[in-house]
């Protein structure tokens, strides 16, 4: 893993969002590991979040992805942005 912290970090919101009985969309992931990369001053460019790196990421932190997958709605977007 590239960015351990990173990891760390979106893996303990993913597990909030799980905890919380929400459910995201797979854009809304890579949206909020964007998010988490800017506030921990990594570039974007640097940082590939592609199909890819969210298996990889599934399979590193033993994640269990299909509730996650469901559809959204904004209000819930909104709210999970916030968390």
């Amino acid at each position: 893993v590239k960015y351990p912290d990173l990891e760390k970090l979106f893996n303990i919101w993913v597990n909030q969002v799980i905890a919380s009985d929400l459910s995201i969309s797979k854009n809304l992931l890579y949206e909020k590991a964007c998010y988490y990369a800017m506030v921990m001053n990594i570039s974007v460019k640097d940082m590939k979040f592609s199909n890819g790196w969210l298996s990889g990421f599934k399979q590193r932190n033993n994640l269990k992805m299909h509730k996650i997958y469901e559809k959204a709605n904004t209000a819930l977007i909104e709210l999970l942005l916030n968390m």
